[in-house]
């Protein structure tokens, strides 16, 4: 047992500490808590989200949501 933990864990993906945004004045800005959304288009035209997070547990799971739900509220899509 004490081996298959030991793999798990060797097999996860060590966390995210923060995010750098480069803009294209060449500034940049470091986000230490928040959620980044990647978008991959397969090539028979479907989406593949994937959610990369830093900092982020608990209530923060939340806000996320709802934020999420705000923006499609203000964007007319809900």
């Amino acid at each position: 047992m004490e081996d298959m933990n030991k793999s798990q864990a060797e097999s996860q993906e060590p966390e995210v500490e923060n995010f750098i945004v480069n803009y294209s004045d060449g500034t940049q800005r470091i986000i230490d808590k928040g959620f980044f959304c990647e978008i991959k288009e397969e090539e028979n035209g479907e989406s593949v989200l994937s959610f990369i997070m830093a900092n982020c547990a608990g209530r923060d799971l939340e806000t996320i949501i709802l934020g999420c739900v705000q923006l499609g509220v203000k964007l007319g899509m809900i």
